[in-house]
């Protein structure tokens, strides 16, 4: 299979199972505009319990001025399959997308859906 993007209706995901090299991400999204509540899921794309995904994804934040994007400090705790949460930013000019940056295994699919 190979890394693909989706934006549709009520959701930006993207699904990564091939190592995307230097990063795959999802299109932007800005929360102000969806103006309803985002969340922001990891979900394995085969459920497989036996043989879980093995890769670094990464949420990450562009405020109006940025020169570049910065990772979003989820606790100091990695993202995971299963993690799902709301993303509680409605910030003028702030944009928010996922990423994986280091692959190993698996199939993942991530992003943001309302």
């Amino acid at each position: 299979m190979a890394n693909s993007k989706s934006a549709i209706g009520n959701r930006v995901y993207a699904t990564v199972d091939t190592d995307p090299g230097s990063g795959f991400f999802t299109d932007p999204v800005h929360i102000r505009h969806i103006k309803e509540n985002v969340f922001f899921s990891v979900r394995e794309t085969v459920q497989d319990e036996s043989d879980p995904s093995v890769m670094e994804v990464v949420l990450q934040f562009q405020c109006p001025g940025d020169i570049g994007w910065q990772n979003y400090n989820n606790n100091a705790m990695a993202l995971v399959a299963g993690d799902r949460f709301n993303i509680d930013d409605f910030a003028a000019g702030v944009l928010w997308r996922a990423g994986v940056i280091d692959y190993t295994s698996g199939s993942l699919t991530f992003g943001f859906d309302w």
